[in-house]
């Protein structure tokens, strides 16, 4: 197979930039203050641009092999955040945890692209997927895989049940990192990787009412629990 650096612009990309931008902006403004005479203060900083360039990746990335490299990104400059005052032992314990969570989502989003490539023989773009419904409809087995991997991949990365027990261990880290990636930016992209990939599991009655009993029942579980 051929594996290409595809990017792909459209209103998805342009809100989650606009946002991200003004975001990143306003935490990497207010971090100059806030981590003021840290030991790690320049470290601090080094991670949170790596992040965002992950984050510019995944949210411009046009195939599943360009998303994947921002979602790397992703997680592995959370885990640098999270343990960041890495002479502790919770910090540490605490991203450990938080890294192996990712690494179920770092599988999804792989037997995804591995079932794609499995049923097109071809890198297929996102934008294609538009196009590709009929193909789709005649591999039912295989388009619930991917559909169902993608929403593994999800929920994950955006801690819906039953993975929600990292988000609190995820705030060991300094406050304002915790701010732009658990409280805004990170846990939004399972959110994003679902609309992205919305044409392949738009007629899967099952998978769609999933998503939703399991947004609705983590709503609800962790409204108890704060």
């Amino acid at each position: 197979y051929d594996f290409f650096l595809n990017f792909y612009f459209d209103h998805i990309s342009a809100v989650y930039l606009l946002v991200g931008n003004i975001i990143t902006f306003v935490i990497i403004y207010f971090s100059r203050i806030y981590m003021h005479r840290e030991s790690g203060f320049k470290r601090f900083f080094y991670t949170v641009l790596f992040f965002y360039t992950g984050y510019l990746v995944t949210v411009l990335a046009g195939n599943f092999e360009t998303l994947f490299i921002g979602w790397e990104i992703l997680g592995v400059s959370s885990f640098l955040l999270i343990a960041f005052y890495r002479k502790r032992y919770l910090p540490v314990k605490n991203a450990l945890t938080v890294f192996a969570i990712y690494r179920i989502g770092d599988v999804g989003i792989l037997m995804a692209m591995w079932m794609a490539h499995h049923l097109f023989h071809r890198n297929v773009p996102f934008i294609t997927f538009f196009h590709e419904q009929a193909h789709l409809s005649a591999h039912p087995g295989e388009a619930a895989f991917i559909g169902g991997m993608i929403l593994l991949a999800a929920l994950a990365k955006s801690a819906q049940l039953p993975f929600s027990g990292w988000l609190p261990r995820a705030m060991e880290g300094p406050t304002p990192s915790s701010a732009i990636f658990y409280g805004s930016l990170s846990v939004h992209i399972g959110a994003f990787l679902l609309l992205r990939t919305f044409p392949i599991w738009e007629h899967q009655t099952g998978l769609r009412i999933f998503i939703a009993a399991t947004g609705l029942l983590t709503a609800f579980i962790t409204t108890l629990i704060s």
